[in-house]
């Protein structure tokens, strides 16, 4: 599995939620439904971990402009519940 991107996800994960156990949880079990329902993980290890970057990167950026299109409510990692699925 590619280190780097992984490393860079988590990093921009924890700016947006500074909860570790939020941030794993979210990494591993949410499936994004806009990529097919594939967790982060899965698109790391498909080598896709730039679009999980990009979606979190434009995150922070609504963060900072509040209300851009395509940021969840409060700011939050998308698709993230803290209920289990």
């Amino acid at each position: 599995m590619p280190v780097g991107p992984l490393r860079r996800i988590v990093d921009l994960a924890l700016r947006i939620d500074a909860d570790r156990a939020h941030v794993l949880h979210w990494l591993t079990r949410t499936k994004l439904s806009e990529f097919g329902g594939q967790t982060p993980v899965d698109l790391v290890v498909a080598e896709q971990g730039g679009v999980v970057e990009e979606m979190l990167l434009a995150i922070l950026a609504g963060q900072a402009g509040e209300g851009k299109a395509g940021t969840p409510p409060g700011g939050g990692l998308p698709g993230f519940s803290e209920s289990p699925a």
